[in-house]
């Protein structure tokens, strides 16, 4: 669609034909509320004008130095010539200035549309209503400023299609408050209060899953980064030959293999460490053995696996071993506590058939319930299975899912819980949100 009265935009001495091009100013607030509502309603304007097609639409960014640059306070007030200044700095066409004011559970919006070649205001708009309407009242007096702009067709789609009542203005608070936050951190915690708040609020939705990815994109180079750098490091361990500079070089390989939750590749490292010619070493300025340290670390390794004989059996040669290391009690801690579970399976053993028995009998047809007797009762291999069971027969329980990715991490299945994880996603992204980082951090990331 060729708009012709705003085809003459002017962009580095340059005819631009493209369509207008739209900066939107923050709203300013006329009723002494959080500027941060403000700051919503362009963010919220501005993306709708994005997915109408035929627009431009400055980014916030862009526009947001700009007015630092011109020493304009963003949410003041405006005049038609600042804006239009503004507005060819930008290489904009139009420049949207608007402001808003509550009183109780009412609310008014008002807009006007900025021609930035002439410094006239080429469109007006002012709505009244219902808070809980907001964002019907906002399409209103968007689709009157597309109007005075020429463009009719995309205004109808605007007062055309359905939109959900604002539950608070709190909701516009919280999503304003996320789009000027510093961190991509403190943005997602503030957009998921902002979809805790009300989850029908799409844009809060759509810019937390935009960012989550993008954070997933960090992570992945973060990860890949590290793995490099892990990589050298091995590398260069292995390249050593000296026994006193290996020794030297092992808690450094070996806590950066920790922390990467590398733990296969710690245990194996560790031990062709013990096997090699540095084993007898003493860790500079410290009485350390550097055999007693990769023992150690073996079996931080296995408990962290969940390989729980394995815990056992290489736990009491090292309490034989090293009776006064300075690790004795946390070896020990770690078998005590794979004792304990082991105990509480073999109690477990004997008991779940009758509380099971014990079930009413719709319950004992509901596979999730008695996967949950089987899950308290520490069989995780049964209990595995029946979740898996009362799935495929129900569909995938968003509710009992947890449960069963509890019991993924109990058996060391990582397969399993990578794959429960991804459904979780799926099935609530809220709760694999709030669940997430917990479980990932248990999970080895060379399984």
């Amino acid at each position: 669609m060729r708009l012709a009265p705003f085809a003459l935009l002017l962009v580095a001495g340059a005819a631009s034909a493209a369509g207008p091009t739209v900066a939107v100013l923050p709203f300013r607030d006329l009723s002494g509320g959080k500027a941060s509502v403000g700051e919503a309603i362009r963010e919220t304007v501005t993306s709708d004008l994005k997915q109408l097609g035929g627009v431009r639409v400055v980014e916030r960014a862009q526009l947001d130095r700009v007015l630092g640059e011109q020493h304009l306070q963003a949410g003041g007030e405006v005049d038609a010539a600042t804006a239009a200044r503004v507005g060819k700095l930008l290489g904009a066409t139009l420049i949207a200035v608007g402001a808003y004011q509550q009183s109780a559970s009412d609310v008014r919006l008002t807009a006007r549309f900025v021609q930035v070649e002439t410094g006239e205001i080429v469109g007006t708009a002012k709505v009244d209503g219902r808070a809980s309407e907001f964002l019907r009242l906002q399409d209103r007096v968007t689709a009157e400023l597309l109007k005075s702009a020429g463009m009719a067709q995309h205004a109808k789609k605007m007062t055309e299609r359905s939109r959900p009542q604002l539950k608070s203005f709190r909701t516009l608070e919280l999503y304003g408050d996320a789009v000027v936050a510093e961190s991509d951190e403190k943005k997602a915690e503030l957009l998921k209060l902002a979809v805790a708040e009300d989850a029908a609020f799409s844009y809060a939705a759509a810019d937390l899953a935009a960012l989550e990815k993008r954070m997933k994109g960090y992570e992945a180079l973060a990860r890949a980064k590290q793995d490099e750098k892990t990589r050298a490091l091995l590398d260069d361990f292995a390249k050593e030959k000296d026994p006193q500079k290996q020794a030297t070089m092992a808690m450094q390989v070996i806590n950066t293999l920790q922390l990467a939750r590398k733990y296969r590749t710690m245990a194996a490292l560790a031990r062709s460490i013990m096997a090699g010619p540095a084993a007898a070493s003493t860790l500079p300025m410290t009485q350390i053995r550097l055999d007693e340290l990769c023992m150690f670390y073996v079996i931080t390794a296995e408990n962290a696996l969940k390989q729980h004989d394995a815990v056992l059996h290489d736990g009491e040669e090292f309490l034989r071993r090293f009776s006064t290391s300075q690790y004795f009690n946390s070896v020990k801690m770690v078998m005590d506590g794979v004792i304990r579970e082991k105990r509480q399976v073999e109690e477990g053993r004997a008991k779940v058939q009758k509380e099971v028995a014990d079930l009413h009998s719709e319950q004992r047809w509901n596979l999730c319930r008695v996967a949950t007797t089987y899950t308290f009762a520490h069989q995780y291999v049964e209990a595995q299975r029946l979740f898996r069971a009362c799935f495929a027969v129900g569909g995938v329980d968003k509710h009992a899912l947890p449960q069963l990715i509890s019991v993924d991490l109990a058996l060391g299945d990582w397969a399993a819980i990578k794959k429960d994880l991804a459904e979780l996603e799926k099935a609530d992204p809220d709760m694999y949100r709030t669940m997430k980082s917990s479980y990932e951090m248990a999970i080895p990331s060379d399984v």
